[in-house]
């Protein structure tokens, strides 16, 4: 729920498009999110205070549609509250970071309420991740080892200070461990 796709007919419509739902920067420009290299589609970063609204819709729709008894969030659960500051002059919230966090954390409640169930996520990397800040926030993520191949991993931070909080599935993608970034395989031969 961080990110917001343009309309864009015929070939990739979003009935959920709402201008006024995108977080604006400092200088008035929207906050840019993901962009899809496939598609061509720049995503927006919608504001802290209106992700948990397009969350409950559509999550009310899924439950009733699957009745599921968890949820995945991607994105959202492994980067920092503050990409979706907002500095809009009518944004209804504080423009920080911990307005922004007290947002996202009531998302992520929300949407275990709706489902009746844990909340796993993607989890985050490089300098700017976040997932261990969501630890209890959120019930698990795919917590990958930072630094890969090259890691230092502290297990004692991680079984006393974020297991008893957060259930963690995997080291991260395996695509990614042996390639100092993006995606790569070990040879077979």
């Amino acid at each position: 729920y961080t990110d917001m796709y343009p309309d864009n007919p015929p070939d990739y419509p979003s009935p959920l498009y709402d201008p006024t739902a995108i977080a604006k920067l400092p200088n008035g420009d929207p906050r840019l999110g993901w962009f899809q290299e496939a598609t061509g589609q720049q995503a927006f970063v919608i504001k802290p205070d209106r992700m948990q609204g397009f969350s409950a819709l559509v999550s009310a729709q899924i439950q009733a549609e699957y009745q599921p008894n968890a949820a995945y969030i991607d994105v959202t659960t492994g980067w920092p509250p503050d990409i979706a500051i907002d500095f809009s002059p009518d944004a209804t919230t504080p423009a920080t970071a911990a307005a922004a966090y007290a947002a996202i954390t009531r998302l992520f409640e929300g949407i275990k309420a709706i489902y009746g169930g844990p909340l796993f996520g993607e989890g985050g990397e490089g300098e700017r991740r976040f997932d261990t800040y969501f630890a209890g926030a959120v019930d698990a993520v795919e917590r990958q080892v930072e630094g890969r191949l090259t890691a230092h991993v502290a297990p004692d931070f991680e079984l006393t200070a974020i297991k008893p909080l957060m259930l963690n599935h995997g080291m991260g993608y395996y695509a990614r461990y042996f390639v100092p970034e993006g995606q790569g395989f070990l040879p077979l031969a």
